[in-house]
């Protein structure tokens, strides 16, 4: 939990627009799913279909979830490579 705070600290936009965006992508093909199979007696291939669009919604926001982390951490440690480099003296040559 530790990690997870540090990665986030000053990101907070990027992971609110980020929830925002992934919940609406994950989302469009299950309400299109569910406006097609209406009704008490639905097929077993509208069954299938509905268990393969929720398998490709939840793969879809794992994958999402782990880019964002790798996203997170790249960023704070090239910020902390960034802060490094500049907090070390330059030598000056006569």
């Amino acid at each position: 939990m530790r990690r997870s705070r540090e990665l986030t600290v000053g990101a907070y936009g990027h992971l609110f627009g980020f929830g925002i965006l992934i919940g609406i992508i994950g989302e469009i093909p299950l309400v299109i799913a569910k406006a097609g199979a209406t009704g008490h007696d639905t097929l077993a291939a509208a069954f299938v279909g509905g268990v393969l669009l929720h398998a490709f919604a939840l793969a879809f926001t794992a994958l999402a979830t782990a880019l964002l982390y790798f996203d997170l951490a790249s960023r704070q440690s090239s910020a902390s490579a960034q802060a490094e480099a500049l907090e070390r003296p330059t030598p000056h040559f006569s």
